[in-house]
């Protein structure tokens, strides 16, 4: 058996003054309060002064498209840096999940927060997308500077947009369907998360075969 697992990673940077402890895991369904104060308990005996968290939501983006980003800060001073890195505050007001419930704990024990958020393809709703990931690390690179070499995902992120059009080029149906939201976009403003199906090209089959090009594509470079 495997059971979901939240693990923490502790990185120490002695030249940069700022060390970084990362938790990798699972949103939990049960017992919020007792996760999210368990997890601000173990920031404190680490001296956490700022939680970041990363996450991404099903758009109306496009893959060729630059990644549209969205943010939150807890302190007004977090607010305006995240607009100088180009990521706007989010006006999204509605159901939380785990990060919303981090964030009240932070601000109920007073430590600082931010969070960032990266719109996805909706028609690639579940394929490894390194373009949104290098969208997200940039700003948080900048903001912690971390100084972190992102040349290998930025060329990860420019191999993925290759691999979609390469798979777009035999699937007109959703190269039509993705000149009219791209067209839609051009009207629209800041990207929401989806609260329901998305309206995808007639035949989901289509976008089906698309991911799974995606996938064959990806597990060929594994075995190089």
């Amino acid at each position: 058996m495997e059971w979901p697992a939240n693990v923490f990673f502790y990185h120490t940077q002695p030249d940069q003054g700022r060390d970084a402890v990362l938790l990798l895991g699972t949103e939990p369904h049960l017992k919020w309060l007792t996760f999210t104060n368990t997890v601000l308990q173990l920031a404190r005996q680490c001296g956490v002064e700022l939680v970041v968290c990363l996450g991404a939501f099903l758009g109306d983006a496009v893959h060729s498209r630059p990644v549209p980003l969205i943010g939150f800060a807890n302190r007004p001073g977090l607010s305006r840096r995240l607009v100088e890195l180009s990521v706007p505050p989010s006006r999204y007001e509605g159901p939380t999940g785990i990060v919303g419930a981090l964030h009240d704990a932070c601000r109920r024990q007073g430590m600082a927060s931010a969070s960032l958020w990266a719109a996805a393809p909706h028609y690639l709703a579940s394929t490894t997308n390194p373009k949104a990931a290098a969208a997200l690390l940039q700003p948080l690179n900048d903001l912690l500077g971390l100084g972190i070499d992102l040349g290998e995902m930025k060329r990860a992120a420019a191999r993925f947009e290759a691999q979609v059009e390469e798979a777009l080029a035999a699937n007109p149906e959703l190269t039509a369907y993705l000149r009219q939201l791209e067209e839609r976009l051009d009207t629209a403003g800041e990207p929401e998360p989806r609260t329901e199906g998305p309206e995808l090209p007639p035949g989901e089959a289509v976008v089906e075969e698309l991911e799974k090009f995606l996938r064959e594509r990806r597990e060929e470079g594994e075995d190089e």
